[in-house]
């Protein structure tokens, strides 16, 4: 009978802990990581944004993510590192099919489409990717040379790859032109906003 009492603030303790766990798993992911190589970054910003229905490809509906801010999107300029931000870049698309809403799922990276000039190929781009979710637009930047500045020999496109969405997590593998490996798993509810005219 002695035992009892000394039981309870135990037991009252566990329930604290259970209860603070329960909280913490509830709350929402302010940072996530991103690794180059193996080697991983945190992050604590992303932007997307939203394209809706695409010109070139008018049976998809398309978001843009860069990842920490939107000023990666621009290729042909180089993109200084903030203060105290990792050396990475990232910045893709992914687009669903049959769609006007942006839906979950896994997409594919689809080779870009160049020939501009033949409508022959672009129909069978058209056919090649009808249906399917897929990736493209990928640019990847990493300061190699530890200047903070990721210029436009530090920024590949991929080879390879995927990105699997759902309501909680976007996660990625992909495997870039040079050869280097992009992992990483993050809360897709980043900044949303119209891409600029």
């Amino acid at each position: 009978m002695k035992k009892a009492p000394l039981l309870l603030p135990f037991i009252l303790l566990m329930l604290i802990f259970h209860a603070c766990k329960k909280d913490e798993d509830l709350a929402p992911q302010t940072s996530f990581q991103i690794s180059y190589d193996g080697i991983p970054y945190v992050f604590t910003e992303g932007v997307i944004w939203e394209y809706g229905t695409e010109v070139y490809r008018p049976k998809h509906f398309s978001h843009a993510y860069l990842i920490p801010n939107q000023n990666v999107f621009n290729r042909g300029s180089n993109y200084t590192i903030p203060t105290d931000d990792p050396p990475l870049t990232l910045a893709f698309f992914l687009s669903t099919p049959d769609s006007d809403t942006f839906k979950p799922g896994t997409y594919e990276f689809v080779e870009e489409f160049t020939d501009w000039g033949s409508p022959e190929s672009y129909e069978a781009y058209l056919s090649r990717i009808q249906g399917k979710y897929m990736i493209s637009d990928v640019v990847v930047g990493f300061d190699e040379n530890g200047d903070n500045v990721i210029d436009g020999e530090e920024k590949h496109g991929i080879t390879s790859g995927h990105v699997l969405v759902t309501e909680e997590f976007l996660e990625f593998d992909l495997t870039l032109t040079n050869g280097s490996i992009v992992t990483g798993k993050a809360n897709p509810q980043f900044e949303k906003s119209s891409p600029p005219a």
